[in-house]
């Protein structure tokens, strides 16, 4: 019911690899009773918050960070079930997959070539680019730089960076080469792309 245009953006934010990513095919998360409460806290102030009307000063403001709040603490449940679970995959080239994308987490803005990952896992570029279009239907190349623009769009549509700047975090030491890079996997320019969330 909501889209992540209404998550307040921070540039550290882990959000969108392990919880909200598709790719993982965790549909449900298991909460013990001791893990339980604070939870529920977290739902009633939220539920509390979105009964006051909309004209409640600060509502909007108050709503996202408690929003924010449980999806980190939902982040963070899934990254260790996902952990949990790694070691008892039966598939080797399921497990594979796996471990390259919390490599991936970690790792996209620093690290764009498939031959780094290939390595830090053990196998060869070509097997890792087979396994991940096995079970995502991308390659190794396309899941590391949709990593890139998804974080590329959060930081021009929630932060005054300059260009220069997002190029920098992201890896990039080529602007023109960013921008081009960005036209062609998005259809727009970044200016472009941020002019467009305005009118929108």
């Amino acid at each position: 019911r909501f889209t992540s245009t209404f998550l307040p953006y921070g540039s550290d934010a882990v959000l969108g690899m392990t919880l909200i990513n598709p790719l993982r095919n965790q549909t449900t998360l298991s909460l013990s009773d001791t893990d339980r409460p604070p939870f529920e806290r977290l739902f009633a102030a939220l539920q509390e918050e979105y009964d006051r009307t909309q004209a409640a000063p600060t509502r909007a403001d108050i709503l996202q960070h408690i929003l924010t709040a449980l999806l980190l603490m939902l982040e963070r449940k899934s990254h260790d079930q996902s952990r949990d679970a790694l070691g008892t995959l039966e598939s080797p080239d399921r497990q594979l997959f796996h471990r390259f994308l919390r490599l991936l987490e970690s790792h996209y803005r620093a690290e764009h070539k498939i031959g780094f990952y290939a390595n830090e896992l053990g196998v060869n570029p070509r097997k890792l680019s087979a396994v991940c279009k096995s079970y995502a239907g991308q390659t190794a190349k396309q899941l590391i730089l949709d990593c890139l623009m998804r974080e590329a769009k959060r930081m021009l549509a929630f932060t005054q960076r300059p260009l220069a700047e997002i190029t920098y975090h992201l890896g990039f030491e080529d602007t023109a080469y960013f921008c081009r890079l960005f036209k062609r996997l998005s259809g727009k320019t970044p200016l472009a792309y941020k002019r467009s969330l305005r009118l929108q």
